[in-house]
């Protein structure tokens, strides 16, 4: 699968505490990682790879970041909700923060 950041699924294997010799889940690890990518592109009002930044090597660590985090956490918690668990919106955390530098207001 075509990722903007990654050319193979090691560091998101670590950030998901799966032993990287794992590839069971690798289909679902890619489909979080689009998914993540996309996100982050919305989030930040411009593309990952365009104008702003050329390659995957010049897009800001703290984007990458953020992308493992999406993806761990999609990862650990397959369901939207738990259950027994009131339907809430998601706080505001420290994660969704990385992004605030490379946010484009309009």
């Amino acid at each position: 699968m075509a990722s903007a950041l990654f050319d193979d699924l090691v560091k998101v294997r670590l950030q998901c505490r799966i032993d990287v010799d794992l590839t069971d889940d690798d289909t679902l690890l890619w489909l979080y990682v689009l998914a993540a990518e996309e996100l982050a592109a919305h989030e930040v009002g411009r593309p990952l790879i365009g104008e702003t930044w050329k390659t995957a090597a010049d897009v800001p660590e703290s984007i990458r970041q953020w992308v493992l985090l999406r993806v761990a956490t999609a990862y650990a918690q397959r369901e939207a909700v738990s259950s027994g668990q009131p339907l809430q919106a998601m706080p505001r955390t420290f994660v969704d923060g990385l992004l605030d530098p490379w946010r484009v207001y309009r």
